[in-house]
């Protein structure tokens, strides 16, 4: 994996190439193996390179085509690129085995719609000479990120935002008053916006064309119903399951460095095990977590599936003192502010020490397999339709009486939810990942404006719809890829992979995959498990006491942690937010301390994101909001 950045338009800004510089050499975690610069009279682009594919230095970027007319700074891994290749053989003389090349003829061939044909995750920057036209993309589930920023009339790209702030220090960077609601929501920010005022990210199956006369965003893919799996029988549609994953996998475990995958124990990982054990040449390698405290150990099961396949199994064990050993380079290479990446930090550093460069993972499956308690109750309100007939005051009464049997955040989140103007998908859905109550909002930062809106909520009208042919668990999981896995479990996963030099891949979210099962009935989805699908499409691969333990998903001790041995660091870090002016930080420590006492009204994830967001800005000097 690799890390792109570079300035259009760069003869407008003055100290052009000192900030190519700082760019290229902020990023260079993303890509240590080899780093360069393209410079012509409307484009400098840099690339810093982790080798994956094709290790040889001639397919060191950016990398020229062989007349020179396209340059292309390329992060990611194209799935199908030999295909492409022996379709483009004809007609361009390849002089390396990589992808990147690929692209290139690709695009010299197709030009931009190239992209209908790609199968991977990826990110680019490619200069068009001839045309002087830069194109900027991303892959179909916005696994690769990108970000830009106009600056003057120069625009800088970079695949992240951490090198965009660092390459411009002398511009005061300030929170984005619009997106902090949305942080302190959702424990993210939504794109195309980032968290950072001006700062915004080419959104996910987009492609930015730029050139000195326009500048323009084009969505060139969506996923697509297919209409013929309703014919199919059951056993027909867990076949076909069963072959994409394989394929999905087999594609997967291309490169020329050792591969790894996250191994938890759990029905994802174990899947993803099984398919690897099935498909590869050789051993695979597989990695887990410990600790000391049981109840967040899943080593046991972990090692289950390791003797069943006969992996390379490495256990690695993780304590609070490893935490605070790395919890300044933590938040120091945090991309972008995250209540729900620390897990995917330690990770990847546990892997990326044993000296591998490629991991696998199970992000997406819970998504489109429906692995969560929410699924059912989402089931459920959509069977008591009838509770919408209730006049205001009787659904006021309703939400009462349910936070007085549901003292906890469960009570108000259900109370929210019966209170909205009509017991529809778009309407509850933001409330099953909401943290804070309006009502704690207000207190949090009286100063503020809160609006009632939700990204969940327009995104679904503008993408979805009522009239939409998408069965109703798809449309459950269509907002779930777009809200929670894009903007939470995969930026996470890149920016803490990336942080570590790790590419990590993610078998579940082939697009063809992804496709196939939106297209399924939603009575061939929930079962006995929830997962009733995958578990049938995988039949006889995972043991029975692993399919059928509660699901648990790797997490760390955190709470434990944050009230003995990351207190100190904890409570540091929300007095930062004093900086701000808008919180009430008498109001954040209160509710510090009722987190300490146990108050079960305080979960531990409202105290982690603004212990997140107090210590990310101190780090990378952020100490206001936009005007």
């Amino acid at each position: 994996m690799c890390g792109i950045s570079g300035i259009f338009d760069w003869n407008s800004l003055k100290n052009a190439e000192h900030i190519a510089s700082i760019m290229k050499d902020a990023q260079e975690h993303r890509g240590p193996d080899f780093n360069s610069t393209y410079k012509d009279e409307n484009i400098l682009i840099s690339h810093n390179r982790l080798s994956i594919i094709d290790l040889d230095r001639h397919s060191n970027q950016p990398m020229h085509s062989n007349l020179g007319d396209v340059v292309i700074s390329y992060n990611g891994e194209l799935y199908n690129y030999l295909n492409l290749k022996s379709e483009l053989e004809a007609t361009y003389p390849f002089k390396t085995q990589s992808d990147t090349e690929v692209i290139i003829a690709s695009y010299l061939k197709w030009g931009i719609r190239m992209l209908d044909r790609f199968e991977g995750m990826f990110a680019f920057a490619l200069w068009d000479k001839t045309e002087k036209q830069l194109f900027l993309a991303r892959d179909r589930m916005g696994v690769k990120p990108l970000y830009f920023m106009e600056y003057g009339r120069s625009i800088l790209f970079s695949s992240s935002c951490n090198t965009i702030i660092k390459a411009v220090s002398e511009k005061p960077f300030n929170l984005n008053k619009n997106s902090i609601q949305e942080y302190l929501n959702f424990g993210t920010v939504y794109s195309p916006s980032t968290i950072i005022d001006k700062v915004k990210s080419v959104e996910k199956s987009h492609y930015i064309h730029i050139s000195n006369e326009s500048f323009e965003q084009f969505k060139y893919w969506e996923p697509t119903m297919q209409i013929e799996v309703d014919k199919l029988k059951y056993d027909d549609i867990t076949k076909k399951v069963n072959q994409l994953l394989l394929q999905s996998i087999e594609k997967r475990l291309i490169a020329d460095v050792p591969v790894g995958v996250f191994l938890s124990g759990g029905i994802d990982s174990s899947t993803l095990v099984a398919a690897a054990s099935k498909v590869a040449e050789n051993k695979i390698n597989t990695f887990s977590i410990t600790f000391d405290d049981k109840i967040y150990d899943e080593g046991i099961y972990a090692r289950q599936i390791a003797d069943l396949y006969a992996t390379n199994h490495k256990e690695i064990k993780v304590d609070p003192n490893f935490l605070l050993h790395n919890m300044d380079k933590y938040i120091k290479q945090m991309d972008h502010p995250t209540a729900d990446g620390l897990n995917s930090y330690v990770i990847s550093k546990a892997v990326s020490d044993e000296n591998i460069k490629v991991a696998i993972s199970g992000a997406g499956s819970d998504e489109l397999f429906l692995g969560y308690s929410f699924y059912k109750l989402a089931a459920q309100f959509e069977e008591n339709q009838w509770v919408q007939s209730f006049p205001p005051f009787l659904k006021k009464i309703a939400g009462y009486l349910v936070k007085q049997i549901y003292t906890d955040h469960k009570g108000e989140k259900m109370a929210s939810i019966l209170n909205q103007k009509f017991l529809k998908l778009d309407y509850y859905y933001p409330f099953f990942r909401k943290m804070y109550s309006d009502k704690e909002l207000t207190l949090l930062c009286p100063s503020l404006h809160f609006n009632s809106s939700h990204y969940a909520f327009d995104w679904y009208q503008e993408n979805i719809g009522q009239k939409s042919i998408w069965p109703h668990y798809s449309k459950l999981s269509l907002l779930e890829m777009e809200c929670y896995l894009q903007h939470v479990l995969l930026r996470d996963a890149d920016q803490m992979g990336m942080a570590n030099s790790l590419e990590i891949r993610v078998p579940f979210l082939d697009y063809q995959l992804i496709e196939f099962v939106l297209s399924v009935p939603d009575r061939y989805k929930i079962g006995t498990h929830q997962k009733q699908l995958l578990l049938d499409s995988v039949s006889g691969w995972i043991p029975d006491e692993i399919m059928g333990r509660k699901k648990m998903g790797f997490v760390l001790p955190i709470e434990k942690w944050m009230k003995n041995e990351l207190s100190t660091f904890c409570e540091n870090a929300l007095k930062e937010l004093e900086k701000f002016h808008v919180f009430d930080l008498k109001y954040v420590l209160k509710m510090w301390n009722q987190f300490l006492a146990g108050d079960s009204r305080i979960q531990w994830v409202k105290i982690w994101s603004l212990v997140i967001l107090g210590s990310w800005s101190s780090v990378h000097k952020i100490n206001q909001f936009n005007a």
